[in-house]
């Protein structure tokens, strides 16, 4: 579950980091967002790092974790929990990272199903930096493998309603490497994970 982090970003930025575990293997997923400030508060505390969302306001980082997760949730099977949240900090151009505060998320998948093993759901948006914004939820909820369009409607499908959290909510927090936000869903694209197919087979 990460839009794409492999590159420099290009502004001063939190780099949130939620922690899976399925069935003994853990994933890592990691997003960008606004700092409403880099100032460190007092005591590091998961609810005095404010992060700013789309309509310009801030949020706490604790409970943007929890609305995301709550957004997202039910693209995952009971068989796994998310561990840990993580806020971390970096500079435009820099390959440091320092470490600022964490916390234990309370909403969990709680679908009873069979997750599905090596696979990986990817969802791509398009942002107002001209980006391409990656979700990728790891081994969660079994689906027909293949694409098709993703679209936005918060009153439609759990992956519809995830559509309009990421790319029209006001409260939107993630953005690109260039510190846009995405606003056009594109694709969903369900199939296998080689990386974890080998570490669950081989």
């Amino acid at each position: 579950m990460s839009n794409s982090t492999a590159y420099l970003v290009q502004f001063d930025a939190y780099q949130v980091r939620l922690t899976q575990l399925v069935d003994g293997i853990e994933h890592v997923y990691k997003f960008w967002a606004l700092p409403q400030t880099f100032t460190a508060p007092a005591g590091n505390p998961a609810n005095t790092y404010n992060i700013l969302l789309r309509d310009a306001t801030a949020g706490a980082f604790d409970a943007i974790v929890e609305a995301f997760l709550d957004n997202i949730v039910s693209r995952f099977t009971d068989e796994s929990s998310f561990v840990t949240a993580e806020l971390w900090k970096t500079e435009a151009d820099s390959q440091d990272f320092q470490f600022l505060t964490a916390f234990q998320p309370t909403t969990q998948p709680i679908i009873a199903e069979s997750y599905g093993p090596a696979t990986q759901t990817v969802y791509t948006a398009r942002t107002l930096g001209g980006n391409i914004f990656r979700v990728n939820v790891l081994e969660g909820r079994s689906a027909a493998f293949g694409r098709a369009n993703w679209v936005a409607n918060p009153a439609g499908t759990s992956e519809e309603v995830l559509a309009d959290y990421l790319c029209e909510d006001n409260a939107s927090p993630f953005v690109d490497r260039q510190g846009t936000f995405p606003f056009a869903p594109l694709r969903r694209n369900y199939g296998q994970n080689e990386v974890i197919f080998r570490k669950r087979f081989r």
